[in-house]
């Protein structure tokens, strides 16, 4: 099981989708990226950078609406 929890943010779904997409855009660009990810509306997944991926790291799972 997996633990849920709601967060409400100030900007509707589609631009809280489009401000981690650029975030992951940055990230990917420095020379050790910490954070990988995708994102299709209305879903985003958050993990480590394959370099710092260990088997008990976590995911998040984003369900924007």
């Amino acid at each position: 099981m997996r633990p849920q929890f709601t967060v409400f943010v100030a900007v509707p779904a589609a631009r809280a989708l489009e401000l981690i997409r650029t975030h992951l855009r940055e990230a990917a660009q420095t020379e050790a990226p910490q954070l990988r990810g995708w994102i299709t509306p209305p879903f985003a997944e958050l993990r480590a950078s394959n370099e710092a991926e260990r088997i008990w790291m976590p995911r998040l799972s984003v369900y924007a609406e």
